[in-house]
């Protein structure tokens, strides 16, 4: 029996840990988004950036959701992509996405208020009023 396997409870066969599988897969793909980080340089990444940001200034936010995911994965300390992710969503609809992606900006570079005020406005338009006037406290 391998290091993945699990007796039943019958103890009789072995079945696969799909924990131990799913630490395996996550380790694994930790190890390519590392390694893409290396390998896509700074031209490249501007080159996304700005498709993304033509698509999100023609009106098709659908189409630069997933380029503006991808730099932020790629980037994630750059804010300028966390709070063009965050536009997106929010002009999608996704106030939930769009509130993470804002604070995510905010948390980097404080001083960006427009992360900051943007998160309160995606968290009062999902109702959280409570915690959009604690944010808002925050931002000075």
């Amino acid at each position: 029996m391998n290091s993945r396997m699990t007796p039943t409870d019958k103890g009789a066969s072995a079945v696969p840990d799909p924990m131990g599988d799913l630490e395996t897969m996550v380790s694994n793909l930790l190890g390519l988004v590392t390694a893409m980080r290396q390998r896509v340089s700074d031209p490249q990444i501007n080159g996304i950036y700005v498709t993304a940001c033509n698509f999100l200034r023609l009106g098709h936010a659908d189409r630069a959701l997933p380029l503006f995911s991808t730099l932020t994965v790629l980037r994630p300390e750059r804010v300028q992509l966390w709070h063009a992710l965050g536009i997106c969503h929010r002009r999608l609809n996704g106030f939930a996405p769009a509130a993470k992606a804002f604070g995510r900006g905010f948390e980097l570079d404080p001083a960006f208020l427009d992360c900051g005020l943007m998160q309160v406005e995606a968290l009062l338009l999902q109702g959280l009023r409570t915690e959009a006037t604690q944010l808002l406290n925050q931002v000075d």
